[in-house]
């Protein structure tokens, strides 16, 4: 998200830095054509924050994202926590692999 905005200012300011084919061709530019771009890169930037919102708000608990950091597990959720305890052990995984067929499941 951050970038579209950095894009959107750049290309106000005339910098095309970021678009290499537009750098070859400034002087042909109009100003109504840089415009057309810039409220393109509006529009995508809100249509970006509409679909992504819960991606936006996600918060990753940092015992997820470093499962071997002991203080990260004890700062966690104590019921996540749980639930992961009683998960379903490997080797009652591995039995049912072994016994089972595979229409079973």
């Amino acid at each position: 998200m951050g970038k579209i905005i950095l894009y959107r200012q750049n290309l106000s300011r005339k910098e095309y830095s970021q678009f290499p084919h537009l750098s070859k061709l400034p002087k042909m530019l109009q100003d109504d054509v840089i415009l057309s771009y810039v409220t393109h890169l509006n529009t995508l930037r809100k249509h970006f924050t509409t679909r992504f919102e819960d991606l936006l708000n996600l918060q990753i608990l940092p015992w997820i994202i470093n499962p071997y950091n002991i203080t990260a597990i004890e700062e966690g959720n104590v019921i996540m926590q749980e639930e992961l305890f009683h998960q379903p052990k490997r080797g009652a995984c591995d039995f049912r692999f072994t016994h089972f067929r595979e229409y079973d499941f």
